[in-house]
Formats: structure tokens, C-alpha cells, sequence
């Protein structure tokens, strides 16, 4: 088995703000997160996650750019 570290660079054509509204229109996990607030906590999630990606967005461009980070795993049955 070999785990590796890899980037990503994620890139949206729109603002951080309109990421979000991307993510809660078309990405299920986070669909279903904002489904199970209230109108109040779907306001402050919303809020959160916006500043999360504006705090990480590396374009200067009004657009959103950020990278990301996952752990690539390849294991062989014998």
C-alpha cells in the first residue's frame, strides 16, 4: 500500500460568495447540510462558508481560486 499527498487547484469562475450558492445549488453534501437548518443557521452557514473560501481564494480576479489537499491511496489485493 502507498498513500501519497496531492494538490489541487479549484477554480470557479465566480466570486467566493457565488461559490457557495454554487455548492448549495448543485454539490449534495452541502445541499443536504443546509437542509437540515433553519433559516437562521442556513443564513450562518452560508456566512461561514464564504468566509472560509475567502480567506483560502488566491485569484484577484473576482473569481475564486483555492488549493486543496487530499491523500491518494493505492492498496493491492493479493
Amino acid at each position: 500500500m502507498s498513500c501519497t499527498p496531492k494538490k489541487v487547484r479549484l477554480s470557479y469562475p465566480f466570486s467566493p460568495k457565488e461559490t457557495v450558492d454554487f455548492f448549495r445549488r448543485y454539490f449534495g453534501p452541502t445541499r443536504m447540510a443546509f437542509s437540515r437548518l433553519d433559516d437562521r443557521g442556513q443564513a450562518a452557514l452560508a456566512a461561514q462558508l464564504e468566509s472560509l473560501w475567502m480567506e483560502h481564494n488566491t485569484a484577484t480576479d473576482g473569481t475564486t481560486a483555492v488549493e486543496g489537499e487530499y491523500l491518494e491511496v493505492w492498496a493491492i489485493r493479493a
